[in-house]
């Protein structure tokens, strides 16, 4: 593996300029992901498929985001937040696998029945 590691180094080579251009994107990603995990602790819609009505969507969205903003400014971000958005989308992840699970299980019964 490190060996893999040290050729792709060498033909992908990083820049300083590049890199602090990575490390800041980082940070800021950090912030929004802490940001997301706020605004899905405040309000669960947002935690799992919206499913809510389609017409009302952009104003939904857009009353839960100025109370998050207002919110932030009274508490201001932390590393709960960051950890609980990982949490929601690691839930959303096990969900999306247990629907492909139970679709290839139904699959398998279908395909079974037929040949008898």
């Amino acid at each position: 593996m490190t060996h893999i590691f040290v050729e792709l180094t060498f033909f992908f080579s990083v820049t300083n300029a590049e890199r602090d251009r990575n490390l800041e994107h980082a940070s800021d990603r950090v912030i929004v992901e802490n940001y997301f995990g706020r605004l899905t602790s405040i309000f669960g819609i947002f935690a799992q498929k919206y499913t809510w009505s389609r017409d009302r969507f952009n104003i939904v969205m857009s009353i839960a985001l100025s109370l998050t903003n207002f919110n932030v400014m009274l508490r201001p971000l932390r590393e709960q937040d960051h950890s609980y958005y990982k949490m929601i989308l690691a839930d959303i992840d096990a969900k999306g696998e247990r629907a492909k699970n139970a679709n290839r299980e139904r699959q398998r019964v279908y395909r079974e029945r037929q040949r008898q």
